[in-house]
């Protein structure tokens, strides 16, 4: 599941498949050919992070496309369902492997999209893909946390 509003992208997956990565790099590469600057939030379930596999997937098109993924700016990471270590965990992942973007992890969809305005993407924008995430997201129990503010 995902969505867009101009510049700014949401994308959720309750459980990574290879069609997931798939349909998530295509979008997102799109994205990233049709904007000079890109913000996203990916919004991931208690089985919603990616495999080495997967992993290596994403890394690879992100290198076979680096001028077009430099115009992404800012990435957040939403994980509700993990607990603050993980979430720390996560982050000193992300420092150790450099990406042309900033990344984030939060707990909150608000969060996520709070720390995507101080990056610099327009508030207008960041405020209505909030609305469509929130929206298409409110009937799956699973991830009403991620959708709540603190």
């Amino acid at each position: 599941m995902h969505g867009s509003k101009a510049n700014v992208a949401w994308f959720y997956m309750a459980r990574v498949t290879d069609e997931d990565i798939s349909a998530y790099l295509n979008v997102f590469l799109t994205l990233c050919d049709e904007n000079q600057s890109v913000f996203a939030v990916l919004i991931v379930g208690r089985q919603g992070f990616p495999n080495a596999a997967q992993r290596r997937r994403i890394a690879d098109a992100i290198r076979a496309n680096y001028e077009s993924t430099k115009r992404v700016r800012a990435v957040a990471y939403v994980t509700p369902e993990l607990n603050t270590m993980v979430r720390g965990v996560l982050t000193a992942v992300g420092w150790l492997v450099r990406k042309p973007w900033t990344e984030a992890v939060h707990a909150h969809l608000t969060n996520a999209m709070s720390w995507l305005e101080e990056e610099g993407a327009s508030a207008a924008h960041v405020t209505a893909a909030l609305h469509d995430a929130s929206a298409a997201l409110v009937s799956r129990a699973s991830v009403r946390p991620a959708i709540q503010t603190r």
